[in-house]
């Protein structure tokens, strides 16, 4: 029988003052110390004992978690090998990688003011094992029990924006990629041309203290993540583009 102990962070308590100081997730998950595995040994482990019998060796045990989960799940290995030797981490490596257009929350097919398609959803059946579940669940298979079947998929998949269509690789940047560079002209031109070197300069002010606001990006949280434009921002934006690809 299996016995799983899914624990959620403190919803109150002093946060990170960055983030509002309003949730414990960063504060319990991603602190290096000591304190999440003796919350989970010292204080919950008891508690589940006096209802089921739990193994005492950690080999019986698997501890996982993604992102801030997966850095809480690391660091109580670390600190507690004697308690936890089996870890799954979707913080940190098996050497297997899916880029999608999502943002930390959004995973769905629109992402800011683009429509990737329907199969750049994360849970459009186009991983490996048939969905997004299965295949985390594939991966826990694979380091957990010693008759699972090894992975058959490439190492790396990546959605290729613009055609909005998957491809499979064995490396990061794809073997049959190739760096260009691009250069920003005077007219707002962005091109693989060299500048002339009698062209003129392009200006910009620059005053760290009046930062132009900002929206869409590569933004973790908050409001409006993803391919926004920006040109409504600030009347004193420099804008280079290039010809559509």
């Amino acid at each position: 029988m299996t016995v799983g102990l899914f624990h959620n962070s403190g919803e109150t308590g002093p946060g990170y003052p960055i983030y509002g100081g309003s949730t414990n997730r960063a504060v319990e998950y991603d602190s290096v110390t000591e304190v999440f595995a003796g919350l989970l040994v010292e204080e919950l482990f008891p508690v589940i004992r006096t209802e089921v019998r739990l193994t005492d060796g950690p080999k019986g045990r698997v501890i996982c978690g993604l992102s801030s989960g997966g850095a809480g799940a690391f660091t109580a290995t670390f600190h507690r090998p004697d308690e936890f030797w089996n870890v799954t981490s979707h913080w940190g490596r098996e050497a297997r990688l899916v880029i999608g257009p999502w943002t930390h929350m959004d995973v769905g097919n629109r992402i800011g003011a683009q429509d990737f398609g329907i199969m750049s959803m994360r849970d459009a059946g186009v991983p490996p094992n048939g969905s997004w579940s299965d295949d985390v669940l594939a991966f826990l298979r694979r380091h957990t029990s010693d008759d699972a079947p090894a992975s058959t998929s490439a190492p790396v998949r990546i959605l290729v924006m613009g055609r909005n269509e998957w491809r499979d690789g064995e490396t990061l940047p794809l073997q049959r990629s190739r760096v260009e560079r691009w250069h920003l002209h005077a007219d707002g031109c962005l091109s693989t041309t060299l500048p002339t070197i009698d062209g003129r300069p392009s200006e910009i002010d620059y005053d760290p203290a009046d930062p132009v606001s900002t929206c869409g990006g590569p933004l973790g949280l908050g409001p409006g993540p993803g391919p926004l434009t920006r040109r409504s921002l600030s009347p004193d934006l420099t804008c280079s583009s290039s010809q559509p690809m």
